[in-house]
Formats: C-alpha cells, sequence, structure tokens
C-alpha cells in the first residue's frame, strides 16, 4: 500500500469514528440523556467510549456548526437553550413541510397504512400509561415519521431528519413539566389525523394536523414562559 493510500485510509477511518461519536451523541440528545443547557464533558465521554478526546471534539464541532451544541471559552460544551425566535423559526419550517407531506399521504391511503398508524397510536398510549417519558417521546414521534416516510417526496423526508434533533428538543420543552397533559392532548391530535385519513378527508387531515403542530407550538411557548400576542393567536 502506497503512503498515499495510507492516509485515505486513515482520513477514512478517522472520519468513521467521528461519524460513530457523532450519531452516539445524536442518540444521547434525542433520548434526554442531555438537556438545553446540560453540559458534555468531552474528556469524560472520551474516557469512556474508548476514543481521543480530539474525535469526540471533532463530533461535537459537527453539532456546534449546526447550532445544537455551543462551545464555551473555558467552560466547554454544552447543549443550547434555544432562543424563542429560533423556536418558531423551526416550528414554521416543520409545518409548512408536514403540511405537504400529509396531503401527498392523505391522496394514497391503504389499510396497511392506517393499520401502522394506529399500531404507533397504541404505543404512545402505552408509553403514557407507562410515565415512560423517553420512550413515549419515540413512540409519538413515529406518528409523524411514518407520514414522512409515506408522502413520497425524499426531501422532505431529508430536510426533516436533518433538524430531527432541534424538533427533539422543542419537543422535550413542551413534556418538562405537565407529561401526562401534554402527552393525552398529543394522542388525541394523532387521533384525529388518523380519523381525517380513514374517511379519506385530505383537507380535513391537512387541516388537523396544521392545527395539531400550532397547538403543540403553544404548549411550547406555555413551557417557554413566552408571554402571548396577538400575532401568534390561534385562529
Amino acid at each position: 500500500m502506497s503512503s498515499l493510500d495510507q492516509k485515505i485510509f486513515q482520513k477514512f477511518e478517522k472520519a468513521s469514528r467521528a461519524d460513530t461519536i457523532y450519531e452516539i451523541i445524536k442518540d444521547g440528545i434525542l433520548q434526554g440523556v442531555w438537556k438545553p443547557g446540560d453540559k458534555i464533558d468531552d474528556q469524560e465521554l472520551a474516557k469512556r467510549l474508548g476514543v481521543s478526546r480530539l474525535s469526540v471534539r471533532e463530533a461535537l464541532s459537527k453539532f456546534v456548526e449546526n447550532l445544537i451544541i455551543e462551545k464555551q471559552h473555558w467552560k466547554g460544551y454544552q447543549v443550547r437553550q434555544l432562543q424563542w425566535e429560533e423556536i418558531e423559526g423551526i416550528m414554521e419550517i416543520r409545518v409548512a413541510l408536514e403540511s405537504i407531506a400529509i396531503e401527498h399521504v392523505a391522496r394514497n391511503v391503504t389499510p396497511d397504512l392506517i393499520k401502522e398508524l394506529e399500531g404507533a397510536l397504541d404505543q404512545a398510549v402505552r408509553d403514557m400509561e407507562a410515565d415512560d417519558h423517553a420512550a413515549f417521546r419515540v413512540s409519538d414521534y413515529t406518528f409523524h415519521e411514518i407520514l414522512h416516510r409515506e408522502c413520497g417526496n425524499i426531501w422532505i423526508t431529508n430536510i426533516i431528519s436533518n433538524i430531527r434533533v432541534l424538533i427533539e428538543i422543542i419537543r422535550q420543552i413542551s413534556q418538562e413539566e405537565h407529561f401526562r397533559d401534554v402527552a393525552a392532548a398529543s394522542i388525541a391530535e394523532h387521533r384525529a389525523v388518523l380519523d381525517c385519513l380513514r374517511n379519506g378527508d385530505t383537507r380535513a387531515a391537512t387541516e388537523t394536523l396544521h392545527q395539531h403542530l400550532q397547538k403543540h407550538t403553544e404548549r411550547v411557548r406555555t413551557e417557554y414562559k413566552q408571554p402571548e400576542t396577538a400575532e401568534h393567536t390561534e385562529d
């Protein structure tokens, strides 16, 4: 193997390590291991994973670039606490993309899709009743992921996937203090969307999903302690 080949493979192995560490950190944020404001000790994480501190920092730098984690001078890394304007911006993107997605889905509803969505709802109910916050966040969002997958537009799927961590950080805010009430409301709103799809009503499905996401935004606003304004009231 030439020296050039060795450099290429070394670069690939280095990238692979950083990518693996990135996915571990991403899963940790999605599962609530690290929440907004929590510090991530790169030295401790490197020790636990059995990798170099440099590899961990390379992975963390990707989160810094994507505005998910911030690096503070002399204080290290921590998960960012989003500003309200940022939350609104992310929700605007999500509402726009998911509204398009469900229009496509509603035109091509199948019995298998209805069954899969019902299964996701049933699992969310079980997780809520078990008071399992982490499991509920997964099963509850699975309802949306099914819609993303079935819409047939890979760009919607990719864009939403790229902001998945930010979406989860926002969802954690809404469920932080009133889990049971928020979970029950989300399940009821998902069930209303499912009923519209089952009835083949594209317009109602789109409007109902839009209302669900707007209510989600208002729940986040309440937990975020953001004052209500005339601009942001629901129709």
